[in-house]
């Protein structure tokens, strides 16, 4: 790629606000040179970043609009605290197998021993 036209892409990935895409555009193009990869598999690559990047802004800006005091996942849990929870229950319910099999789940029924 010649520098006019990396010079234009970069700007185009400014302007489009891609900044993750512009952050690993020299990374990925050495590794597709490198692994012999097709346009469109160094362009896939490139284009997670910016998605992942976008999905865990989306998701600290939801929690922080709903104004939790803190943010809190499964694995701060504390089981103990509420033993009649099942905790291999609710971590199959969390891996959303239900949802492969098309099955109905109710949430209170499952959870409960």
């Amino acid at each position: 790629m010649n520098n006019t036209t990396y010079a234009q892409l970069c700007t185009n990935m400014e302007q489009l606000k891609l900044t993750q895409m512009l952050l690993h555009l020299d990374e990925i193009t050495d590794f597709v040179t490198a692994n012999n990869l097709s346009f469109s598999e160094g362009l896939l690559k490139l284009s997670n970043y910016e998605v992942d990047f976008k999905e865990k802004n989306a998701s600290r800006s939801m929690i922080k609009a709903a104004a939790f005091p803190f943010v809190k996942e499964l694995k701060d849990y504390d089981f103990e605290f509420q033993p009649n929870i099942s905790e291999q229950k609710l971590r199959e319910l969390c891996a959303l197998g239900f949802l492969e099999k098309k099955m109905k789940t109710w949430y209170f029924w499952v959870l409960v021993e």
